[in-house]
């Protein structure tokens, strides 16, 4: 079991260079490892020490710290979130709507459990947990929101993740863990939101609502300190498939969605992709170890039905379909042994993008297989992250990366 975090290591940490100096002096530093922190507590379970929901109302509307100001914060994001930008703020009461809201289990592919809201209490972060994006309605409308816990002088880019789970599991938290790394740099905020799964909502939901939670980034950046024009995303699987149509379909209105805020546009400035689908139709002819042609696979969930019934739905829910010159840049990571979805998609999303002008690195994780990459793979993604939303001329580790644990 690994030891709970004291005191004096969290203000260690807070005491590193990497936080004692201002963002200007701090531009090359590494990111700081996570220190280690207990995982036995339950991700769900209700702190003794913090005003949280009983487990059964997990996602209740309650910041992580329980103070009055960040509640003022989340229930006004409920109560006008569905309104244009510029309407003017109304109260309203986001407690009985909110009081329904609960999580699906998490689920992770290295068996790692998430962080706990007291887990991450220990850390020099400020934690908004569970803000609704675009109203109160839809459970899974609901993003955590992580920053430095000192306010940076300077708007924040913004790094968005959207979980993995073949369009049907996953949660928000599960990322926990290699995300609060670039929050603890002092250098990003971090987004980390859920989205209607398939079995509930078919496509074009997922899109519909990955773009939701952009608009909501650039509403908010006054109130959170967002730099509304060096937004990130990042995905795995699921996830990733949505991150490189946000990199595509920044001005496609037919998957913009009618909800939530509706001002901002849902442009986005950086793509990094893991494991994730460029071309639905290639599924079919792509060989692996799923037909996806089976009305139970997950892109035949996704879509409602098999992919070559619903050849425009397959096609529109394709990042491969949508590329155009003023796409952003994108970074693949992808293993080589994928056989749920093959080398041949980003081979092949990689190979547009660069035909059109657009950056795209293709970088395979020799020997692995659909995810679990592991902390080197997570490198590139933050240098490639620097490199596009800090402007900072990084070359990434490597072309490759070598997967030391074969699945």
């Amino acid at each position: 079991m690994k030891p709970a975090l004291p005191l004096f290591l969290a203000l260690a940490v807070l005491s590193t260079p990497a936080f004692a100096q201002s963002p200007a002096t701090t531009q090359d530093a590494p990111i700081p490892t996570l220190p280690e922190v207990s995982t036995t507590a339950s991700p769900y379970a209700p702190e003794t020490d913090t005003a949280e929901a009983p487990p059964s109302t997990p996602d209740a509307v309650t910041p992580l710290e329980a103070t009055a100001s960040a509640s003022d914060e989340v229930r006004a994001d409920a109560a006008d979130a569905t309104q244009p930008a510029d309407a003017p703020r109304t109260s309203g009461d986001a407690d009985a709507d909110a009081d329904t809201v609960t999580d699906n289990d998490s689920v992770r592919d290295d068996g790692d459990p998430p962080l706990s809201r007291a887990e991450v209490d220990r850390l020099p972060v400020r934690a908004l947990w569970n803000i609704p994006y675009a109203g109160l309605r839809e459970a899974r409308h609901r993003l955590d929101l992580y920053l430095p816990r000192e306010p940076s002088v300077f708007p924040l880019p913004v790094i968005v993740f959207f979980h993995g789970g073949d369009w049907v599991a996953g949660d928000k938290r599960d990322a926990a863990r290699r995300l609060l790394p670039l929050v603890l740099s002092g250098r990003y905020a971090v987004v980390s939101a859920n989205y209607r799964l398939a079995d509930d909502a078919r496509w074009p939901a997922q899109i519909e609502d990955a773009k939701a939670v952009i608009r909501w980034i650039r509403a908010g950046e006054r109130r959170y300190g967002f730099d509304p024009e060096r937004i990130g995303v990042w995905g795995e699987d699921a996830g990733a498939q949505l991150a490189m149509l946000l990199g595509t379909t920044g001005d496609i209105a037919a998957v913009e969605g009618d909800f939530g805020r509706l001002a901002p546009n849902s442009r986005v400035q950086a793509v990094v992709s893991f494991s994730g689908t460029s071309d639905v139709p290639g599924l079919l002819i792509q060989p692996g170890r799923i037909d996806h042609d089976m009305p139970d696979s997950p892109s035949s969930r996704l879509l409602g039905q098999p992919p070559s019934q619903l050849a425009d739905a397959a096609r529109q829910a394709s990042p491969l379909h949508w590329v155009t010159a003023d796409d952003a840049p994108t970074l693949h990571v992808h293993g080589t042994l994928d056989r749920i979805v093959t080398m041949a998609q980003p081979e092949a999303m990689d190979a547009a993008l660069r035909a059109v002008g657009v950056e795209s690195v293709l970088v395979p994780v020799l020997n692995a297989r659909h995810d679990g990459f592991g902390a080197v793979a997570d490198e590139h993604a933050r240098v490639f992250f620097e490199r596009h939303l800090h402007d900072k001329p990084l070359a990434l580790p490597s072309d490759e990366i070598l997967d030391l644990q074969p699945q």
